[in-house]
């Protein structure tokens, strides 16, 4: 996904575009993500702008 991301965030970014990236979950030193831990729970939020 981020060989993605590094592609497609520069065109959204010329084009004008704030961009926010998340995710619906997160994981575990071992993988696992479906628990309630505070690891299961914390999540990445990254915002690209200008502003």
């Amino acid at each position: 996904m981020d060989a993605l991301l590094s592609t497609f965030i520069p065109l959204c970014k010329e084009s004008g575009y704030d961009i926010i990236i998340t995710a619906d979950h997160g994981m575990t030193a071992d993988g696992n993500h479906g628990g309630n831990t505070a690891e299961d729970r914390h999540v990445p939020l990254f915002i690209v702008s200008e502003k």
